[in-house]
Formats: C-alpha cells, sequence, structure tokens
C-alpha cells in the first residue's frame, strides 16, 4: 500500500524519519507555475520546433527523431509516433527557463545541486507519452530516489522492496505481463500497484524497484536526489550490495 500524504504533513514526518517507502504527496503542485502551463498546447507554441528523441518502449533501441509539435501531434490524431515515448528529456539544454515554472522543497531537493556547474549531474527530465508507453523495471541510478510530479495524466506503477531484487533478473521481466516460464523467480515478488493521477507527487526511495506505464496521455516532471532522506543508503552495507549485485545498470547515468 502507498500512502497519500499532505504536502504540509510530509515536510514534518521527513524531519523526523528517513524515507523508507514510496509516497504520494498531495497539495504540492498548487504551488507551481508548471502545473498550470505545462500543457500540450504550451509545448507546441513555445516549443514545438525542437527535435527531440522518442523512443518506442518495447524496443528502446528503434528511435525516433521529430520536432515536439509533431511528436504531440501524433499523439493526440495518430501517426508514426503514435506508440512513441518521449523520457528522459533533459529540457534544461533546451528550455533552462522551464526550471523557473517549479519550486523543490527541502526533502526532494538533492545535494549534488551544490556542486559546481562544471561537475554538476543533470538529474531532471520532462516525460511525455501516450497509453500503454512505459519505462521497464529497474532501479534508479547510484541508489538515488526519485520524484514524479504528474502534471496531466494518469500512470500505473509497480514497485517492489528492495529485499526483492534477486527475483527482478536485473530488469528484463516484464512487470506488467511477466512471462513466468521465462523468469520462474519473478513468481516469489509481492508487488505493490499505485495509481498517479495528475496532481500527486510519487517519491520512489532508492533501492525499490519500479515500472511504470501510461494509462492516459501523460506530462511528467522528474528528478533524483540524494539528501538526508537517502543518505543512509550509501552506508549500508545491504544496500550496497543488493544495489551493485542486482541493478540492471549499476552505474548507468540517464
Amino acid at each position: 500500500m502507498i500512502d497519500r500524504i499532505n504536502a504540509h504533513r510530509m515536510n514534518q514526518l521527513l524531519k523526523q524519519v528517513p524515507l523508507r517507502r514510496p509516497v504520494a504527496i498531495e497539495g504540492l503542485l498548487s504551488r507551481w507555475d508548471a502545473a498550470r502551463l505545462w500543457t500540450k498546447d504550451f509545448f507546441c507554441t513555445y516549443y514545438g520546433d525542437l527535435k527531440v528523441t522518442v523512443r518506442n518502449s518495447e524496443n528502446y533501441d528503434s528511435v525516433r527523431t521529430v520536432p515536439l509539435s509533431e511528436y504531440i501531434s501524433d499523439l493526440e490524431k495518430g501517426g508514426p509516433c503514435t506508440n512513441y515515448y518521449l523520457k528522459d528529456w533533459r529540457f534544461e539544454f533546451d528550455c533552462p527557463s522551464l526550471k523557473q515554472d517549479y519550486c523543490v522543497p527541502e526533502y526532494l531537493y538533492s545535494w549534488t545541486e551544490r556542486l559546481p556547474a562544471l561537475i554538476r549531474p543533470i538529474w531532471r527530465w520532462i516525460f511525455i507519452g501516450p497509453p500503454n508507453t512505459a519505462s521497464h523495471l529497474h532501479v534508479d541510478f547510484l541508489n538515488t530516489s526519485a520524484w514524479n510530479a504528474l502534471l496531466s495524466g494518469k500512470k500505473r506503477w509497480i514497485f517492489f522492496q528492495p529485499g526483492e531484487a534477486r527475483w527482478m533478473y536485473r530488469g528484463k521481466v516484464n512487470a506488467f505481463s511477466p512471462d513466468f516460464e521465462q523468469f520462474p523467480l519473478f513468481r516469489r515478488a509481492k508487488p505493490i500497484v499505485y495509481i498517479q493521477n495528475a496532481g500527486e507527487v510519487l517519491v520512489t526511495p532508492g533501492g525499490w524497484w519500479h515500472a511504470v506505464r501510461n494509462e492516459e496521455v501523460s506530462i511528467a516532471l522528474s528528478e533524483n536526489f540524494i539528501n538526508r532522506t537517502n543518505f543512509s543508503n550509501y552506508f549500508s552495507p545491504r544496500a550496497l550490495y543488493n544495489f551493485f549485485r542486482f541493478a540492471d545498470h549499476p552505474l548507468w547515468l540517464k
């Protein structure tokens, strides 16, 4: 079960305990301009000429590079990119002003933002996708935690606790339609399913395996982070063992 917590209560909660389980935060996006501005029309109007790379979520090697307005038009009217997913778009290279449209609270702020610009990692992305596109089963890189703010649409999440890493087959399993003959140990895993609705921010703690599927045309903003809520992961022998032994891409940076 995933708890829904008001943004005010979340701030108080994380002053007392580190984040151990996924949680949905309500009431945070009402303060963001992004929640009001970032629509399909907005991206078409202001950034429609930008070239973006979209992927077939059934085959990540199948990619297309198209103007953003063309991709969004395909989502609405059907076209060559109808089944492709704009995932992991590092928008700040193309349109850095978008960073001004939202403000991250302290408990989601990453300590890496304090690094000099030359060595500071880029850990923020926009995701835009049609129904049935998905992110495969994975655990986030470097044992970081992540938050996902759903601005429009609906997403289905499947979570697995860190202790179940040995049943994940390094993310080769389709968590939404598993082949138990090929991956028999996956039967032992106990999925936690959550439907994320527009306006919610879903936080995934480091070490938790998860897969995400769009149930509707969706627009989301996501960042990975390291801070006091998850820093203990880097001193836990068990957490480090699970990550380096079972992660799909142990040192992969999106």
